[in-house]
Formats: structure tokens, C-alpha cells, sequence
């Protein structure tokens, strides 16, 4: 399972060889440092979110991973939605998209 931090703080954060930046993309970490106590610390207190992929789906055509769907926006949903080809039917809410999501998955 891959799991990303993404910096929602306002400064950068150095830890070890990593630096997360604020408004970078989300940068893939090891288990190993994301259990690090300082990063830890620093997810407790909101200034830096861990997402982790939760499941490879295969569908007839292509393997799709689905990621934290709870943490995207609507417009992200709806772009991922696109991108997999996904119908949303009359979704507009982001809880009715993403059960579109999850049940385009399970055929």
C-alpha cells in the first residue's frame, strides 16, 4: 500500500532527507517514515496529511487504483471520474460521486 504526505502547513518541513513543501505535490513516503515519531507529530497537529492508496481494482480493460476518496474535492472526484471513464449518472454531491465510484468497481 502506498502511502503519500502532502504539507498543509505554511512552512517547509525538513525531515531527514525529505522536505515537504507547502502547496507541492504529495510526496511518497516508506512505512518506515511515516511511523517516524517528527512526522507523526507533525500529521497529530495537522500540518501534514498521510493518504494512503486503498485498493488496485482490475476491470475487463485496465487496473484502476482507487485512493482516498473521502479526502478529494468534487472536482477532483469528477476528474478522476472522467479520467477512468467512470459514469457518474446524476452524482453532483460529493457522497453520491463517490458511491458511483465504488460501484463502477465492483462489476
Amino acid at each position: 500500500m502506498a502511502k503519500y504526505i502532502t504539507n498543509t502547513s505554511l512552512g517547509i518541513i525538513s525531515i531527514g532527507d525529505k522536505n515537504f513543501i507547502p502547496g507541492a505535490a504529495r510526496m511518497e513516503v516508506t512505512d518506515a517514515e511515516a511511523s517516524h515519531p517528527a512526522i507523526v507529530k507533525y500529521i497529530a497537529a495537522g500540518k501534514l496529511k498521510l493518504v494512503e492508496e486503498v485498493a488496485t481494482v482490475a476491470t475487463a480493460a485496465t487496473a484502476t487504483t482507487i485512493t482516498d476518496l473521502d479526502s478529494m474535492t468534487v472536482d477532483q472526484l469528477k476528474a478522476y471520474a472522467i479520467e477512468n471513464k467512470i459514469d457518474l449518472g446524476t452524482a453532483t454531491v460529493k457522497a453520491d460521486i463517490i458511491a458511483a465510484i465504488k460501484a463502477s468497481t465492483k462489476s
